[in-house]
């Protein structure tokens, strides 16, 4: 599986490199099992990358994955899933997929685990998610489960982190409507939009209007999240000081 990844990753398109890459990769499929986890999610990702269409190929490679989920660690179940979500791999083949991941979910325990491999497998089941959504494939038993995970992670955060940070300063941000002030869009459980207007920063403190500190005080003594600047004071993204725009958080 070494030469079709390297392909993938250097970008190679040459099609007959490829093909004769690829259609060796078949040939050994067909006459011997591959062993080891790691090359046959290698293979899934290199084939997706590289655009190869091969059916033939494609039923080589569920062969090779079906059945042995178990072995495989949740970065190798993400290559799978996203060369997966690349071609037209079935139902069944997907819902396997996601069989496992449910059964991972349910001994999985993220407070027990250090913040960079906790972050690091929140990221690859964030990734399987995706995969199976692109492929149209994503069951609502694993939506679920997943949502259950976030939720529980982000509670265990604002129990440890909760207490580090000051409350914000009220009065430093405003409510107002008018397009010089930010705006509070949509409220919900786990999400919510808000508007940002030009010459606001999202967080940083490079300015003196800061969207975070307007979030603080609506949401004041709520969400400690508000105040962690390691998790980008709950922002999932930004937009520069002069631009104007809604954000998610």
């Amino acid at each position: 599986s070494s030469f079709p990844w390297a392909l993938a990753r250097l970008g190679t398109s040459d099609p007959e490199v490829v093909h004769a890459a690829f259609a060796e990769v078949q040939k050994r499929l067909q006459t011997e099992p591959v062993n080891v986890p790691l090359e046959v999610a290698s293979l899934w990702w290199a084939a997706a990358v590289a655009g190869v269409s091969s059916k033939s190929l494609r039923r080589a490679l569920v062969v090779q994955a079906t059945g042995r989920m178990a072995e495989f660690k949740v970065e190798e179940i993400l290559m799978v899933a996203w060369g997966a979500a690349a071609t037209d791999v079935d139902f069944d083949f997907f819902a396997a997929l996601q069989d496992e991941l449910a059964a991972r979910l349910d001994q999985l325990h993220l407070r027990d685990v250090p913040r960079f491999a906790r972050d690091k497998r929140v990221q690859d089941i964030l990734g399987i998610l995706w995969a199976c959504n692109f492929a149209g494939l994503l069951s609502k038993h694993s939506l679920t489960s997943v949502r259950g995970m976030m939720r529980d992670m982000g509670h265990d955060v604002d129990v440890v982190r909760g207490l580090r940070f000051p409350k914000a300063l009220l009065g430093s941000a405003s409510s107002k409507t008018c397009q010089s002030h930010p705006k509070l869009c949509l409220d919900l459980p786990d999400r919510a939009v808000v508007f940002k207007p030009p010459d606001w920063e999202v967080h940083d403190r490079n300015v003196e209007r800061q969207l975070s500190s307007f979030m603080q005080d609506i949401y004041v003594g709520r969400l400690p999240i508000l105040h962690d600047e390691l998790y980008g004071h709950g922002f999932l993204h930004r937009l520069d000081v002069p631009s104007s725009g809604l954000i998610i958080a």
